[in-house]
């Protein structure tokens, strides 16, 4: 044999001896990385375990603090009224268990000695005594100040959150809320894709009402599981529960199994044990299959060495070594470049495995979570998650598995607290590697929730407004539509008065027209001729008292339509109506008429000549403007008999001056009374203001006034004092308008 040969075997032996080292060395490792998989699974297991309580705390200290500030259900509670405390207690209770479905939840009020005031959950079982079987409700008594843990009620083994309630030194009872420790196996295999179930211990499940105890050990009854069938399985090849293999194949799987993690209770005895399983099939398939590729490549591998032993071993080598060499090289480069892209990048970026554990993270990511770098990568997704928020985040997570790429806002709280918002895009950059970029958008979020706060508010100060304005709206409408209806009562008052002034020149004459018929007939002097002279005067008479009980008829007549008419006419009328009244109090008129076409002035209605001018002409009201004059008219006669009767003056003017152009329309009302004091003349428009004694005035007249001119007609109406003392009553109308 040749030494070329020789060498050749001895190659191939020591390939062949090497070939075997490296698949049993595979072999070892795979199992060291079983164990370290396993280990890694129970440290997750372990945190998460230990985590979840904490934030379950937080919650029901959030959830009991909503209970202490209700006002109905903290005094039901210390009235001990059972029946309102749970009126006002179930709507509370069932908004807490909405939020964890499937889940035992608890809500229970205790009386101070220990007895059950009324439990949510429970509401027909009440006064049974159970704080000496319950540890965390004599701690919370004895110690005046909340407790946490987990303990084993009658009716669930919940993590439990207890407040006593304090009457000034003493407890006057306390109140607890609890989440059944099932949600610890539903937020694993959220989190995690971990199937459990607990073992609780018959000696602490004695007072434990379970719908269906099922003994699966000796000693030990199964409370909860996440997959019956695979369990049922696995029991069957365990014979007690410190006996559970590293791994088994259940239901044709491989899975691995986790079973040392002990329960702890409040007081700190062992009341069960959590069993944890995944399923490992994947990698099991996966290590096979590398195994035999393995052998292949390695007999393959042997085969390419001999052959290249025969044709130049050393030259070969040497030539791999030196592309080995620069393609290291080349390799160092790009990641050093990459590692300085990801270290200046502005914004967080993450990079995680198929599990949620971070792979990589920069600078900024370390920022904003406050977390450095070597505490992320000991954590998963789900542990930055807000409370409350997983559902989104899984959605957001699972959409990223299963598609390759996702996005989505998430909220998540930092080491120190602080709850801040993100707007995550990822995309996968290998089967099971993913890169996720992030832009921090807490303030978008703050501004858009103030900004629908704000609406909120604006749409309840809007409806309010409009119900305050409709309100005095209506209240105004009735105010008024009193008004009109006592100042009619005025208006038929002053009618009267007015027709009696009118009437009584034609009664006298009248009665003196009967006296001389009468004397006529005593002295037989009646003839025909007197007797239908004395009549033809009589009817004239009548026929003049008719008509003005017909003038102020339509002087008060409604008008619902508005209506041509002219100012200075209707001025004439009314004072012609007014003329006996005005002379019985001893006071004169005035009729001034000036506009664009012609100037007049009248004493007496019969020196009113024709007016053809067209400047005095409104569209309007005329009932309406009579009433305004007519209450101006009273005013005035009431300021001229007090001024008289103060001796300041010996008789009363009253002067109406007409005023007409193209715009406008103006009357103004002149007295000599007494005028209007500085300090008053603002108010004199204002309801129910008055300066006649009591009794005497309404102090609606003018109001009224004012609401007809200005409402009504669109006018203006405004008062002054004139140089002669008096007051001076100005009416102006738009012509354009009306």
């Amino acid at each position: 044999m040749s030494v070329k040969n020789k060498t050749t075997l001895l190659v191939s032996a020591a390939l062949l001896f090497l070939t075997l080292f490296f698949i049993i060395s595979i072999h070892a490792e795979h199992r060291r990385d079983l164990e370290l998989f396993r280990q890694n699974d129970k440290q997750i297991v372990n945190r998460m375990v230990s985590q979840i309580p904490k934030r379950l705390n937080v919650v029901l200290q959030s959830h009991i603090n909503h209970v202490l500030s209700n006002n109905q259900i903290m005094t039901a509670f210390l009235n001990r009224d059972r029946e309102r405390l749970a009126r006002y207690a179930d709507p509370f209770y069932k908004q807490f268990s909405a939020e964890f479905p499937g889940v035992r939840t608890v809500l229970q009020f205790h009386n101070a000695d220990g007895t059950s005031l009324y439990r949510a959950h429970a509401p027909d079982f009440h006064s049974d005594e159970i704080r000496a079987r319950r540890n965390m409700l004599r701690v919370a008594r004895e110690h005046r100040k909340p407790v946490s843990g987990i303990e084993i009620g009658r009716f669930a083994a919940a993590q439990r959150y207890v407040v006593p309630v304090m009457d000034g030194d003493s407890v006057s009872g306390m109140i607890e809320v609890g989440i059944g420790i099932s949600v610890m196996a539903q937020r694993l295999n959220m989190a995690a894709g971990f199937e459990s179930t607990l073992l609780l211990k018959t000696e602490n499940s004695d007072i434990y009402e379970l719908s269906d105890k099922r003994e699966v050990f000796p000693g030990y009854y199964e409370l909860f599981n996440t997959h019956p069938s695979i369990f049922s399985s696995l029991f069957l090849k365990v014979k007690s529960p410190d006996s559970f293999p590293m791994q088994a194949e259940v239901t044709g799987k491989i899975y691995r199994i986790i079973s040392d993690l002990q329960l702890t209770d409040f007081s700190g005895d062992n009341i069960g044990q959590f069993v944890f399983i995944t399923d490992i099939t994947n990698i099991s398939d996966k290590y096979k299959s590398f195994l035999t590729k393995s052998v292949a490549a390695s007999i393959i591998l042997v085969l390419i060495i001999l052959v290249l032993i025969r044709k130049g071993f050393n030259e070969t080598v040497g030539s791999l070594e030196k592309k080995h060499e620069e393609m290291f090289e080349e390799l160092s480069i790009k990641e050093k470049k990459y590692k300085r892209y990801m270290d200046t990048a502005p914004t967080p970026i993450f990079i995680i495995n198929r599990y949620g554990e971070y792979l990589e993270v920069n600078a900024a990511a370390e920022r904003l979570t406050e977390y450095s770098a070597e505490e992320l990568y000991t954590m998963r997704v789900v542990d930055l998650w807000l409370p409350g928020h997983e559902e989104k985040g899984f959605e957001v997570v699972n959409r990223l598995v299963d598609t390759g790429s996702t996005s989505g806002d998430l909220r998540f709280i930092s080491k120190t607290g602080r709850n801040f918002s993100m707007r995550v895009t990822a995309a996968a950059i290998d089967e099971d590697t993913f890169m996720g970029i992030c832009v921090d958008t807490t303030e978008v979020e703050e501004s858009k929730r103030k900004l629908e706060e704000l609406n909120s508010e604006l749409e309840r100060l809007n409806n309010e407004l409009t119900a305050k304005v409709q309100s005095e709206v209506d209240k105004r409408r009735r105010t008024e539509q009193l008004l009109e209806e006592q100042k009619k009562f005025a208006d038929m008052g002053q009618m009267i008065s007015a027709i009696a002034h009118q009437w009584r020149q034609p009664l006298n004459a009248l009665a003196i027209y009967i006296q001389n018929a009468a004397d006529d007939y005593d002295s037989e002097l009646m003839t025909t001729e007197i007797m239908e002279e004395f009549e033809g005067q009589s009817m004239e008479l009548i026929k003049k008292m008719s008509q003005t009980i017909d003038d102020f008829r339509m002087f008060f007549a409604p008008a619902r339509d508005s209506a041509p008419f002219d100012i200075i006419t209707e001025v004439v009328n009314l004072v012609n109506l007014m003329s006996a009244q005005m002379n019985a109090r001893g006071v004169q008129y005035q009729i001034v008429c000036k506009c664009t076409d012609n100037e007049f002035e009248v004493r007496d209605r019969a020196e009113f000549p024709e007016c053809r001018c067209s400047k005095t002409r409104l569209n309007g009201y005329p009932g309406e403007f009579k009433h305004s004059l007519l209450n101006i008219i009273y005013n005035a006669l009431d300021s001229i008999e007090k001024n008289r009767k103060l001796g300041r003056i010996n008789s009363g003017l009253i002067e109406f001056l007409v005023e007409g152009s193209d715009e406008t329309a103006k009357v103004t009302v002149t007295d000599n009374g007494t005028g209007i004091g500085e300090s008053i003349i603002n108010k004199i428009f204002d309801p129910y203001f008055t300066t006649k004694e009591e009794g005497s005035g309404t102090g609606i007249g003018l109001y009224m006034t004012r609401m007809m001119v200005e409402k009504h007609m669109k006018g203006t109406i405004t008062a002054k004092n004139n140089k002669n003392g008096g007051a001076s009553i100005i009416m102006t109308f738009s012509r354009s308008i009306l």
